[in-house]
């Protein structure tokens, strides 16, 4: 762990020493001058603590935090070349009190920086110093203090390159990334959009003045194909081609820059194709052809069939008035295909950047996805099908659930088009556009994407609306309780999302964020689902068998309902199966008193050994799914990719203090701590991602049953 000793205005505090300990007094003078650290070191702390004892402290004991501003985020992203979605900045009286007491202005561990008094979170010279530690430290991977946190050196390598960062954002660097996908970007950036739309117009006049009046630049292949391949490219890889189409780019300072250098070397393509009629053979060697296999790399590199369906989950398959009309479309029986949307299935097509894909038996659909019955729906349904129908073949083969998944087939997009153009011919009666494709390309197992022009116009606030009403649809058809209670969760959350984007605030706040009105937390939240999803199938009655006897197990005398027994009463009512989760229980944390961590590991134990969890009956376990860093546990996903097959489950963590709803892997909750106006109110995380360490999942039996068969 890093903070900011340069910085540091130490407190008046007499005789203390930040080397030796925060106060060289008793825990009384701790307890009056810092009341919030006192009680997060615990009942029984040492009298003179440490800067690592209270820097743990803050770490294991921190809320919910807030997101960086966004104008910091994006100019330290920009210069960094790191992403700072995930990081909390943290500005709370337990972050005050540990900052100043440790003589910070501010501290950094993992993906949290902690402000001291009187630091703020757009104060950019110190943000660049502590995001820089974040970006050191590896953030994306840490989900709480893993052992004792120890706090560096002031001069280190790593304080002097946080130092040296931050001075050169201050004094207006260049950024690592002169092109951004969206904003707002940093002094010398320009949105990848934007400089597109300024380059296509400038090389354009300089093709027409080139090609003189006899020709137009509209039709010159040298133009049409860098624009038409690369436009719907991410902002990296576009920055990166124009690095290898035109070198001289890369002293350039300002995005603006790029424009006159990259017109130029287009000069003289145009000059080549206009005088002999051929493109540049550097041209073909920027091909993004040679950039395909990428695609599938942002799966996981070395993805495979097999690893991606267990992200997925079992998805659902086609209706049956849909299979029989698509199998004749396209020659081949397509009703095993499985359907993949939600916040998973979301998060993938964005990875490869496309509004849906198809690996295998396969279809994943993005979050802007048309919706399925209508013309545009038809037409990306049948494209995807079409390429499960290519590669049927291969993924039958046994190994094809091991094997990489291949790049993309340009030959085998042509041949979807033609799929959907029959498929939508069939719709509005055009006959003669119908044909059968049944003896056409063959592939082997590859992803195959329908990139979106639509993406880059289509907004967040569409999404979220496009994305309800599929969800209503779904609840709806009062299917399994698992797939009703799914899609309410999901809508719960984005309806929160939508609010904030179109009106900056939601209908909730969070219980804990000092504002009023309608307040939520993670109970109400779990309560909440439950008995909508009981009241719409028309199942009340079993929702009020559960919450008498939730609370009867309470044995607090409290009159609500709480994780664990609200999880016991589904068993004992509606006999509800149980799993235990845990990504890596035998790894042993560090405590702030030096004692090794072993709820994790005890608790793995009890369930294996006594199939229980805090008395909620377990009846599966699933570990060692993402071992932590350093440890030496063997990752053995494939117990996570049957539990991310349960459309629905309520969870417990924590030793079953905390509690959130489970859709498919993805871990639901309230920050309660967040204001109505934070998108973070409501998050929606893959459990391998999440914060805590072990627990339990009740689901219906059916769902368990499939799942684990």
């Amino acid at each position: 762990m890093d903070r900011d000793r340069d910085r540091a205005h130490r407190s008046d505090h007499g005789d203390e020493d930040s080397g030796s300990g925060v106060a060289a007094g008793r825990r009384s003078r701790v307890a009056s001058e810092y009341p919030h650290l006192a009680r997060a070191l615990g009942p029984n702390p040492p009298s003179a603590p440490s800067i690592d004892d209270v820097a743990t402290a803050a770490v294991e004991r921190k809320g919910g935090g807030a997101p960086v501003d966004a104008g910091v985020a994006s100019t330290v992203g920009a210069h960094l070349g790191h992403d700072f979605s995930a990081v909390r900045v943290h500005g709370d009286p337990l972050a005050r009190e540990a900052s100043a007491a440790m003589g910070a202005q501010a501290f950094a561990y993992g993906s949290d920086v902690f402000l001291g008094p009187g630091a703020s979170g757009t104060d950019l010279g110190l943000m660049a110093h502590e995001l820089t530690h974040v970006a050191q430290q590896g953030a994306a991977g840490r989900r709480g203090a893993q052992a004792k946190v120890e706090v560096g050196a002031a001069d280190t390598p790593a304080e002097r390159e946080a130092d040296q960062v931050a001075a050169a954002i201050t004094g207006g660097a260049t950024p690592a990334n002169l092109l951004v996908d969206d904003g707002p970007p940093a002094a010398g950036q320009m949105l990848k959009s934007t400089f597109i739309a300024q380059l296509r117009a400038a090389v354009t006049d300089a093709a027409d003045a080139e090609l003189g009046p006899m020709y137009s630049a509209l039709g010159c292949p040298y133009i049409d194909m860098y624009f038409q391949r690369y436009s719907d490219r991410p902002a990296s890889e576009s920055e990166a081609l124009l690095r290898r189409f035109a070198p001289a780019v890369r002293g350039a300072r300002q995005a603006a820059d790029m424009i006159p250098i990259v017109v130029e070397r287009v000069r003289q393509g145009v000059r080549q194709w206009r005088d002999d009629g051929t493109v540049p053979p550097d041209l073909a060697a920027a091909d993004p052809a040679a950039a395909a296999g990428a695609a599938a790399s942002h799966l996981g590199g070395s993805a495979t069939l097999g690893g991606l369906e267990a992200d997925l989950g079992a998805g659902r398959a086609l209706d049956a008035s849909t299979a029989s009309r698509m199998s004749e479309v396209l020659g081949q029986d397509v009703s095993d295909v499985r359907i993949h949307d939600g916040a998973v299935a979301a998060r993938k097509a964005a990875e490869v950047d496309a509004t849906a894909f198809a690996v295998g038996r396969n279809v994943v659909l993005g979050a802007d996805a048309p919706a399925a019955g209508s013309l545009e729906g038809d037409a990306l349904l049948a494209h995807e099908l079409a390429h499960t129908a290519q590669q049927h073949a291969a993924a039958s083969a046994p190994a094809a659930m091991r094997a990489p998944i291949g790049a993309e087939d340009h030959a085998a997009e042509d041949h979807a088009d033609e799929a959907a153009a029959a498929a939508v011919g069939q719709r509005v009666g055009l006959g003669g556009w119908l044909r059968r494709i049944g003896a056409g390309l063959r592939t082997d197992v590859q992803l195959q994407r329908c990139k979106s022009d639509k993406q880059a116009t289509v907004d967040k606030a569409t999404q979220y609306r496009n994305r309800i009403a599929e969800l209503q649809k779904t609840e709806a058809a009062k299917g399994s309780f698992g797939s009703v209670a799914a899609a309410m969760t999901e809508r719960r959350a984005t309806e929160h999302w939508l609010a904030v984007e179109e009106g900056g605030s939601g209908p909730r706040t969070g219980r804990e964020s000092g504002e009023t009105g309608v307040t939520c937390d993670c109970t109400t939240l779990v309560v909440d689902i439950l008995q909508d999803t009981f009241a719409a199938l028309g199942k009340s009655a079993d929702w009020d068998k559960v919450k008498t006897k939730a609370v009867s197990l309470n044995g607090t005398g409290q009159t609500g309902m709480n994780g664990i027994p609200i999880q016991r009463a589904l068993e004992s009512e509606l006999g509800w199966k149980g799993v235990f989760w845990a990504p890596d229980p035998n790894f042993a944390y560090k405590k702030s008193n030096g004692d090794a961590e072993t709820e994790h590991s005890y608790a793995y134990s009890v369930a294996k050994n006594k199939g229980t969890y805090y008395k909620v009956s377990v009846d599966h376990t699933v570990v060692n799914f993402a071992p932590e860093s350093g440890s030496s546990t063997t990752k053995d996903d494939s117990g996570l990719g049957k539990l991310k097959k349960i459309p629905f489950g309520v969870l417990t963590a924590r030793g079953a203090r905390h509690m959130a709803l489970i859709v498919a892997g993805v871990v639901y909750e309230v920050h309660w701590d967040e204001k109505a106006n934070s998108a973070n109110l409501y998050g929606a995380t893959p459990l391998e991602s999440w914060g805590w360490d072990s627990g339990a999942i009740v689901a219906p039996p059916n769902d368990i049953a499939e799942a684990f068969k």
